[in-house]
């Protein structure tokens, strides 16, 4: 699979969400579940084993953290997943 549109389709979603919610969303849950190892989250036959935790506040600090120091890299996709899930809920 390839994912070639990602950064316009990302800016379509934002830019449609602060049309409907706003400039500023509350998210109402803080706390989620994460699966670290990839074999685990993409291995829909068998139950994860390793099962951790995460929280949108520290991840949305860290995100602002990254930007203005200009230190963007991969791990911060996932935190930014996580924010972009809880936004879907919101």
């Amino acid at each position: 699979m390839v994912f070639g549109d990602g950064s316009i389709i990302t800016k379509q979603l934002l830019e449609d969400l602060r049309e409907r919610k706003g400039n500023s969303i509350e998210l109402s849950n803080d706390f989620y579940w994460v699966i670290p190892d990839p074999k685990q989250l993409y291995n829909p036959y068998e139950e994860p084993k390793d099962i951790l935790s995460g929280q949108l506040a520290f991840d949305v600090e860290n995100l602002r953290q990254s930007y203005q120091d200009k230190s963007m890299v991969n791990q911060y996709l996932a935190k930014l997943g996580h924010v972009l899930i809880a936004l879907s809920d919101e």
